[in-house]
Order: C-alpha cells, then structure tokens, then sequence
C-alpha cells in the first residue's frame, strides 16, 4: 500500500517515514523541499513528490 507524507523532510515526517519503511510499507515522502526530499528518499529507496506552497489554496475565515 502507498501512502503520502507530507512535511516528511521534518523531524516527526521523517521519523514516520522511516518507521514505515522499516515496518515494510511504502510511504510517498512529500514536502516542499525537493533537496531535502531527494535525500531521504535516495537513502529510503522511495519516490517522492514535491509540492510547491503555489500548490495549496488559502481562503480567507473568519473568527467568531
């Protein structure tokens, strides 16, 4: 089963992903920095997916 990570390149992300890997399972680290998410998924041998913060749409609330 695959299943993302995102913020993987972070200290909880990364402590996830490699419990995960190690349990046998194949987590997709994702995150921002594609640097940062090369190395952990050359040593992990996972593939990756790098998301730009263009990627996330805000939209505005409003607080009660």
């Amino acid at each position: 089963m695959e299943w993302m990570i995102y913020g993987a390149t972070g200290y909880t992300g990364e402590l996830i992903a490699r419990e995960a890997k190690q349990r046998g399972l194949t987590p997709v680290p994702a995150g921002r920095s594609a640097e940062k998410l090369r190395l952990l998924a050359d040593e992990l041998g996972l593939e990756v997916r790098v998301f730009g913060s263009s990627a996330v749409k805000m939209r505005p609330t409003r607080s009660s």
